[in-house]
């Protein structure tokens, strides 16, 4: 974690003891990787002769600098440390047996919207958190549920519906409201990084906005996404999307979630399959239900019934 107001400027990474593991190996490769709704060829991804005919230290360096991102206001850094090094042409791998990370940082303006409060982090470096503010309590103080869904299935006939789901929520004691999709496609912006506009970014920018407004320190924001997006006929059902997939390799907990990663990060950290962390400021839920239909009742029933025990 980054202090209050502190800036990275620099990072620089001091090597400990060096280990050199006795005999010669050869290290494949990583392997190509392949979203998990991929159905073509897996192909085998060969050594990169350049790579592996030099005498020079692989990787050549101790960290990848992925990038400083925000979980309601805490600054965190995220790195990858890489302790092993491989000599491809001779066949020595080696280690060393710690790092030590030094941050050079220069003063920032105040975090955006900071809402955080210690039982939301975990870091290693906790003395941290108390460079922090104390959160001011804002808002009413109770978490919040969202229910996004379209028109059709927010009016679902009979008594185990999306609204009764909403109900159940209030009852609880949670603040809960349904937005339509069609709502927020009428009033969001859905401009992206490459100047193209799409739905995926209005529900998010829907979502940020909400947050924004509502969170407060020690108060959780839920958001229920009520519907399929896989595009596909199946079943003779519709095929046009309810709830738009993205389209990157993950789920969606991390493209909605994440209130304060830019689009261009997050198409960077989600090619990577996820092996970045990723903070969110939002809970994602899925539901992939399509019309209305007696298995959409039976599934929204079956949350109402576990609400009952939660």
């Amino acid at each position: 974690m980054l202090p209050y107001k502190g800036k990275l400027k620099n990072i620089s990474i001091i090597p400990g003891n060096k280990t050199i593991l006795p005999g010669t190996y050869k290290v494949y490769p990583g392997q190509r990787p392949y979203p998990l709704y991929y159905t073509g060829e897996v192909e085998f991804t060969e050594p990169d002769p350049e790579i592996y005919c030099s005498r020079t230290a692989y990787p050549g360096k101790f960290y990848t600098y992925y990038s400083v991102q925000s979980k309601k206001g805490y600054q965190i850094l995220i790195l990858n440390l890489q302790p092993i090094e491989y000599i491809p042409q001779s066949g020595i791998l080696s280690y060393f047996d710690e790092f030590t990370i030094k941050l050079s940082l220069e003063q920032s303006d105040k975090p955006p919207l900071f809402k955080g409060s210690p039982e939301d982090i975990e870091v290693d470096n906790t003395e941290v958190i108390n460079t922090y503010p104390e959160g001011a309590l804002l808002g009413d103080q109770v978490n919040h549920y969202v229910i996004i869904t379209n028109e059709e299935l927010k009016n679902t006939p009979g008594s185990d519906n999306f609204q009764a789901l909403r109900d159940a929520k209030i009852v609880k004691g949670l603040s809960a409201t349904i937005v339509t999709t069609e709502w927020i496609y009428a009033n969001y912006d859905g401009t992206r990084p490459d100047g193209g506009t799409d739905n995926q970014t209005k529900i998010r920018n829907f979502i940020i906005d909400y947050y924004e407004t509502h969170a407060a320190p020690g108060v959780g924001v839920y958001v229920l996404l009520g519907g399929d997006g896989d595009g596909a006929d199946v079943g003779g059902e519709s095929g046009d999307n309810i709830i738009p997939a993205r389209g990157f390799w993950t789920d969606l907990q991390f493209y909605y979630g994440a209130c304060y990663m830019t689009q261009n990060v997050l198409h960077q950290t989600f090619r990577q399959i996820c092996t970045i962390p990723v903070s969110t400021e939002v809970s994602i839920i899925t539901l992939t239900v399509r019309m209305v239909s007696p298995m959409t009742v039976q599934v929204v029933a079956k949350l109402i019934c576990w609400q009952r025990y939660m």
